[in-house]
């Protein structure tokens, strides 16, 4: 290769940024202990996150015989032309992803940024697409490849409760641009599959869409209706991988493409940055990467069943807006809200709380029964 020391100048940046630039922990809940103790030390502070990001990234086991239930919907579909999701890299392809990668971003462990890749791209072109040819082929790549750094960051609420932070994942530049690539060959069919009320990651549909449609229901003059928001927790984090190679399948995606994100995801290797020190590496087992350019489309197959069943529920009357259109649901990625007739909500209400205080008088007595039971050996 030949020297382009002079390339690299025109980078305004540290190729490298230290992993102490994030903002410190200085002290977690310690949620497995029962005593409510706090770690506050360095190590414990590590060990206690390390443990509880552990538990959290373990495969999920799906109920098989829902989620058949579930894409049975999707499953009817009109079949779409998928000619663009098939065939190998092309050089073409990797150009684009590379410069379509944003800059002045924090790089992943190898601490080559985007900005090398694009200085460098006449070099490294015909290596790196034979290199993520050569691994689709073989249906992993290497170790290096799958190594990422888990960063938390703190959102709102008690600074030392671990729920509180948002997990991003710095990954390495050349996994990206797998992501991308795959990204853009998705995209070309997100628009045909996706139930039309998500706004996320589909070309041409933007979140504004949904603020439109609030605002016209708003100035509509109608007032008996309820709007209901549905929030997942850790939506991108709890995902089962699983689930969402099912999804794929239900959608009609050519078995070559669904085996090219598994290969994006056959390893995923991630150390914890916490306090500027990376702890021990473990694997994720669920969930799609917050940071990956593909985990927004990913997530959006996935939910968009719960969509479609949603709009399909007689019970959920939706709200007429004009004259030819009906509103049950809107949705920005895992942002899902519910329209619903108010007539309709206050029965479903009425239900629910006359079997809420029925169950709620059978706990009681079973409690007193237990008591008395226990009352009764002491005696004995």
């Amino acid at each position: 290769m030949r020297n382009n020391s002079s390339k690299f100048r025109k980078i305004k940046r540290p190729l490298y940024l230290p992993f102490n630039s994030f903002p410190s922990i200085d002290e977690i809940f310690r949620q497995s202990k029962p005593d409510g103790q706090i770690s506050n030390t360095d190590k414990d502070i590590r060990e206690t996150i390390r443990e509880h990001c552990v538990n959290s990234y373990k495969k999920n086991d799906i109920d098989r015989s829902c989620t058949k239930t579930l894409l049975d919907s999707i499953r009817d579909s009109t079949p779409i032309n998928c000619d663009s999701l098939k065939g190998e890299i092309k050089r073409e392809e990797v150009v684009q992803a590379i410069h379509q990668l944003n800059v002045g971003k924090s790089p992943g462990p190898d601490g080559l940024p985007t900005e090398f890749y694009q200085l460098s791209i006449e070099e490294v072109l015909h290596l790196l697409t034979s290199m993520l040819n050569e691994g689709l082929n073989k249906g992993v790549m290497a170790d290096s490849f799958y190594e990422g750094v888990l960063n938390l960051l703190y959102k709102k609420g008690d600074r030392s409760c671990i729920d509180n932070y948002r997990h991003l994942t710095l990954m390495n530049t050349d996994y990206k641009i797998l992501a991308k690539i795959i990204n853009n060959r998705l995209s070309s069919v997100l628009e045909k599959i996706i139930v039309k009320e998500q706004t996320c990651a589909v070309k041409g549909r933007y979140m504004w869409d949904n603020l439109s449609t609030l605002r016209e229901l708003s100035y509509s003059g109608q007032k008996d209706f309820f709007i209901v928001g549905l929030d997942q927790k850790k939506a991108f984090d709890y995902i089962s991988r699983d689930y969402l190679w099912a999804a794929m399948e239900a959608y009609g995606l050519p078995k070559s493409f669904i085996d090219m994100v598994k290969c994006l995801y056959m390893k995923s290797s991630v150390k914890i940055n916490v306090n500027g020190v990376l702890t021990k590496s473990f694997q994720v087992e669920r969930g799609v990467k917050q940071g990956c350019p593909l985990s927004s489309a990913l997530y959006v197959l996935a939910i968009s069943p719960l969509i479609k069943s949603i709009n399909s529920d007689i019970k959920i009357t939706g709200i007429p807006l004009g004259q030819s259109c009906l509103v049950k649901s809107i949705a920005y990625a895992d942002d899902i809200t519910v329209y619903r007739d108010i007539c309709l909500c206050l029965y479903s209400s009425e239900n629910f709380n006359k079997e809420f205080i029925k169950k709620k008088k059978k706990r009681e007595r079973h409690g007193d029964n237990d008591r008395q039971e226990e009352e009764k050996k002491k005696h004995f």
